[in-house]
């Protein structure tokens, strides 16, 4: 049986944030909605003080953003269920050099939740404690649930892999499932 992980950014002092040039609310409501982004002008993040890693810190809600390195590993472990937008951004270091990175959208929403394990804020959808239905997820490896905005979930050979080839500012921690 495969064990799943949320996959985060690791609090780290040493990683700089990325703030987008503009105003980050422009993109937020675009990535939380679960549907294609068909319109996408990419983005440029700065980060001033820092270094940058796979899984970059950033000021923008429900904003994934990842490396060239992290998008191969998660477009390459992808399960059969998953669905990834990929949408392109640069990241400028604070040494002024533009590098490629990625804004990880999910354009669906995929039941996963156990129902009656998972807690939720009462009378709504909204999940305070998720618990993934093992029938549910058994063809995911790289997904999210319904009304999650940064909630990022891999299965453990992914979880692996990000580990063998070296990707920076993750950190993971065990998801419940029944």
């Amino acid at each position: 049986m495969n064990s799943y992980f949320f996959l985060s950014g690791i609090n780290d002092h040493r990683n700089g944030t990325a703030y987008l040039k503009g105003d980050p609310w422009s993109i937020s409501d675009l990535l939380t909605q679960a549907q294609s982004i068909d319109t996408w002008t990419p983005v440029v993040f700065n980060v001033q003080v820092g270094q940058l890693c796979d899984y970059q810190p950033n000021d923008v809600v429900g904003c994934r953003l990842v490396s060239d390195r992290l998008k191969g590993v998660l477009e390459e472990s992808k399960g059969k269920a998953d669905v990834l937008q990929w949408l392109p951004a640069n990241v400028t270091d604070a040494k002024g050099h533009a590098w490629p990175y990625w804004v990880l959208h999910f354009p669906g929403n995929f039941d996963v939740l156990n129902k009656t394990k998972t807690t939720f804020i009462r009378g709504t959808d909204h999940v305070i404690k998720p618990c993934l239905d093992r029938n549910l997820i058994e063809n995911h490896r790289v997904f999210t649930y319904p009304n999650s905005t940064l909630v990022l979930i891999v299965s453990r050979d992914v979880k692996q892999t990000t580990n063998k080839v070296g990707c920076t500012g993750l950190e993971f921690s065990e998801a419940l499932t029944a």
